[in-house]
């Protein structure tokens, strides 16, 4: 069974409350708190378009004029954890999810 690694915060003026997932080593992953704008600098796995955690992450880069690299959508919280524990991107997750399923190579964090 996979158990939780640790936290990085994003702090993005409150309205994105989402957790940022990384791989053990990644330079997030060293920190208790980041920004969106530093997380939009790597490529990122998230939900695919039409989902409601996708739209927050969309308002909330286009409020501060951040384009980030999309890689990989995947519809489940798991398989998104999973692909950023194998060094695929930086994944974007509910808060509200927990990190139950978080593989135990990654580092996972709150978003604000």
């Amino acid at each position: 069974m996979s158990e939780h690694r640790g936290a990085v915060d994003v702090e993005a003026s409150g309205e994105l409350e989402n957790r940022a997932v990384v791989r053990s080593g990644h330079e997030l992953a060293c920190r208790k708190t980041t920004t969106l704008a530093q997380v939009a600098r790597h490529p990122i796995v998230c939900m695919p378009t039409g989902t409601g955690l996708r739209a927050v992450l969309d308002q909330a880069c286009a409020a501060r004029s951040l384009r980030p690299t999309i890689v990989i959508q995947a519809a489940a919280a798991d398989s998104i954890a999973d692909l950023a524990a194998r060094g695929l991107g930086v994944g974007i997750l509910s808060s509200s999810r927990g990190f139950f399923g978080t593989p135990a190579r990654a580092r996972a964090g709150a978003m604000k």
